[in-house]
Order: C-alpha cells, then sequence, then structure tokens
C-alpha cells in the first residue's frame, strides 16, 4: 500500500464521525488503487465522463481516483453482506481538494495540524482540512463523490436504505431534507470553532447506480449552495451510465 493509500485509509477511521458510505468510499480507494477506469466503468458506459471533474471545479485538483468491481463491505458491519452486494457491478470514487490547501500560506499550518496527528507530511495535507484554510475560506475546499453500480434499481434502493440508516444514526449529523432529490445531511467535522470543516453529505441513486456526494469546506458550505454542483454530479450519471435493460425506464 502506497504512503498516499496509507493516509487515506487512516483518514477514513479518523472520520469515522464521517458516513459510513464515506468509509467505504476509502476503501474502496485504497483497495483498488488508481486506474484508467475503463475496464472497472464499462458498465457505466464507454465514456469516462461518469464522475465530476476538474473543469467542474475551478482551483481544485484529484487528490484521489479509485475503481473497483468488487463491493468494498470489508471492516463494515455485516452480520452477513445483504442481497445486493452480490449484485453489485462496479464503483468508482473521486476526490477533489482545493489548492489553497496545497501550496502558498495555508500549507504550512496544515502540515503543522497533521504532525499533531502523529503524521509525517507527505504530498497531500491531512484531511479532513482544519485551521486557517478553513477560517479563511467560506466555500468549498473538498469534494468526494462515488457510485456504485448495481443490476438493477431494487438493488440501488436497497443500498440507499442501508446508507440512509446509517447517516441517520450517526448523532453528529442533522437531517437537511434534500438536494436535488437526493437525501442531505449537515454537520460540522470537529468543534464549531470556525477552524473545522462544515460537511453536507447527499445520498440517493439514479437508476441502479448509487449515488453518494461530500461536501466539506468553511462556513458557507450549505445544502443549498452545493445544489448546482450535485445538479452537474447527477445530469453526467444520467448522461453516461449505461442501465440495465430491464430498469432503463426507472432512471430518474
Amino acid at each position: 500500500m502506497r504512503p498516499d493509500q496509507r493516509l487515506i485509509r487512516a483518514v477514513a477511521w479518523r472520520r469515522l464521525a464521517a458516513s459510513a458510505a464515506m468509509v467505504a468510499m476509502v476503501m474502496l480507494v485504497s483497495s483498488s488503487g488508481a486506474s484508467t477506469g475503463q475496464a472497472a466503468r464499462a458498465f457505466c458506459g464507454a465514456s469516462d465522463n461518469v464522475l465530476l471533474s476538474t473543469p467542474d471545479l475551478d482551483g481544485f485538483t484529484i487528490f484521489f481516483d479509485g475503481h473497483t468491481n468488487f463491493y468494498p463491505y470489508r471492516g463494515l458491519p455485516f452480520a452477513s453482506p445483504p442481497p445486493y452486494v452480490s449484485r453489485f457491478r462496479s464503483g468508482a470514487a473521486i476526490g477533489f481538494i482545493s489548492k489553497l490547501a496545497i501550496i502558498g500560506k495555508f500549507r504550512d499550518d496544515e502540515d503543522r495540524i497533521a504532525r499533531s496527528y502523529g503524521y509525517t507530511p507527505g504530498k497531500w495535507p491531512f484531511v479532513p482540512l482544519e485551521g486557517e484554510v478553513v477560517r479563511a475560506t467560506p466555500g468549498l475546499l473538498e469534494v468526494y463523490e462515488s457510485t456504485y453500480v448495481f443490476a438493477a434499481t431494487a438493488d440501488a434502493a436497497s443500498w440507499v436504505q442501508y446508507a440512509l440508516n446509517l447517516n441517520a444514526g450517526d448523532a453528529s449529523k442533522t437531517s437537511a431534507g434534500t438536494v436535488e432529490g437526493l437525501a442531505a445531511y449537515t454537520r460540522v467535522l470537529g468543534p464549531s470553532d470556525g477552524r473545522h470543516e462544515m460537511a453536507v453529505t447527499l445520498v440517493g441513486q439514479v437508476g441502479s447506480v448509487g449515488v453518494t456526494l461530500e461536501f466539506q469546506g468553511g462556513a458557507a458550505v450549505t445544502p443549498s449552495g452545493v445544489s448546482g454542483m450535485a445538479s452537474t454530479a447527477l445530469h453526467r450519471i444520467r448522461a453516461n451510465c449505461q442501465q440495465p435493460l430491464d430498469d432503463r425506464t426507472f432512471v430518474r
């Protein structure tokens, strides 16, 4: 496992206060590693344009991009895997981070924070971000998207219900209605001191594709504020993900 992958996995458990869907996403990335994505995404059409990309996020860079054909349920609380696990077809996850946290005046602060948690700074800052970059940046600093392609719409619906139950059971989260048809939850990733990120988690489906989106950043990160980016992500899935023959009429 590469050092950056160890950091990503360690971050997953640090942010267990985030959604279990996010933990699964990070395990997806750290278990599969980066790839060209063509084989893993074949069920979502030949295009590699299923997920958000850097042109959608000015001033951001991709800091992980993973794909898998195996459902990443290791470490999740299953006595036995639910039926949708065997009907999982492919998955993809991508993470973006603001360049503000990578270079410039905020990076030294981020590296100091990483050391305080016992990590040696590397190419990427320790996430979730905190400190001066959060205090000084009201908007987005991190964006994560994951897709889970299943054999049928009903399988995706079962996965969504599981993900919703996990989010509802997280005491750190507050239900915030819906955004673009996806269930929305909000929370602060640490103390409410202006130095820890606000987060909006969205969970739902597009036909047979389960979707999670996580938006993190300063105080202006709100469900209404991320609606446009969520709309872009969902449009791309609808346009590029081939649905199973028996489910194409259910894409929404």
